[in-house]
């Protein structure tokens, strides 16, 4: 597999999965979590401020269904219980288990 195009459906879906897994599982098995939580301060408002700030408008929604818009619109009482939520999850080291899972769409690539 390693060093030619895959163009299969199942050669694809297996790639994805093997990349997934040596990203996200890696991570698990070694408890970057726990390193962090012992390691760094807990965040800042500005370090939740300023990425929203950021983000473009009319991006696509995951699977809540929030738009960037929406979080905008919500002001300083959203920033405050998203640095809540930031602040938890550092000190608990505890995630939503929807939270570690990607979905991730393929798109074609058409030669021009």
């Amino acid at each position: 597999m390693h060093g030619r195009n895959l163009t299969e459906p199942d050669e694809l879906a297996d790639r994805w999965r093997e990349y997934c897994e040596d990203v996200y599982i890696a991570e698990v098995t070694r408890n970057v979590i726990d390193e962090r939580q012992e390691n760094e301060p807990s965040p800042l408002r500005s370090e939740v401020i300023r990425p929203l700030q950021r983000t473009a408008d009319r991006n696509s929604v995951g699977p809540d269904k929030i738009t960037v818009e929406l979080l905008k619109a919500g002001g300083d009482e959203t920033v405050t219980r998203m640095h809540q939520i930031c602040t938890a999850l550092l000190e608990t080291g505890e995630w939503p288990e929807k939270w570690i899972y990607s979905t991730f769409i393929l798109l074609p690539i058409t030669e021009i």
